[in-house]
């Protein structure tokens, strides 16, 4: 019987270890790829977004966060929320209802949702797009005013 579970085990346990193959050596990627954004979306600074809502009078912003996000810290006066958490399809659909021939200042909290927003009217044919670098937390901490 000894014999037996021998030569049963043996080639079951080496038929398993052949089998399996190695977990792959690749580390996971835990964040999205870089947004880059066409040389055509300009990114700007808050001293630079100040001159430029104080000088372009069609200057439409667009504030790419959640509703309670601006609720909770505030937004730049007349901004229109267009909340990229919405899912890519809100989004085109929100955008595709804007004038392309005015010109666009797109923030959120850093710049990273605001840059998807971006990404997805540049094919659409808007031409005049500024990003606010670092997004309103730069704002905010370069001393500037928010609308509450």
């Amino acid at each position: 019987m000894i014999v037996a579970v021998k030569f049963f085990f043996i080639p079951c346990l080496l038929l398993i270890l052949t089998a399996c193959e190695r977990a792959p050596t690749t580390t996971p990627q835990h964040e999205p790829p870089p947004v880059i954004l066409p040389e055509s979306v300009r990114q700007i600074t808050p001293a630079e977004a100040t001159q430029l809502i104080a000088s372009t009078p069609d200057l439409i912003l667009i504030d790419a966060r959640r509703v309670w996000e601006i609720q909770e810290q505030g937004r730049l006066p007349k901004a229109q929320n267009i909340d990229w958490l919405n899912g890519e399809d809100y989004v085109v659909k929100e955008v595709t209802k804007l004038d392309k021939t005015k010109p666009y200042l797109v923030f959120c909290a850093i710049g990273a949702r605001s840059k998807l927003v971006l990404e997805k009217m540049v094919p659409l044919g808007f031409e005049r797009l500024y990003w606010l670098k670092g997004g309103l937390n730069a704002w905010i901490a370069d001393g500037r005013a928010v609308e509450k």
